[in-house]
């Protein structure tokens, strides 16, 4: 939601200060991830240098299925 969005916002200015902090990368990308902009996380690691891989989805549950599905 909102918090997560103003994350963003003091992540992207702690990144315009030093741009070379693996910290700053990683908290912006977990603050849009927390956005549920996921594209817009993945992009921002991505143009920062940083490997990102899609490594499933976030999805309700299906009846009495597990919590936890690995496919």
């Amino acid at each position: 939601g909102e918090r997560w969005h103003e994350a963003a916002l003091e992540w992207r200015a702690a990144l315009a200060l030093a741009p070379g902090d693996r910290e700053a990368r990683l908290g912006l990308g977990w603050s849009l991830f927390r956005q549920r902009d996921y594209d817009a996380a993945m992009a921002e690691l991505k143009a920062q240098g940083e490997a990102v891989y899609r490594i499933g989805k976030i999805r309700a549950r299906s009846g009495d299925e597990a919590q936890t599905l690995v496919v």
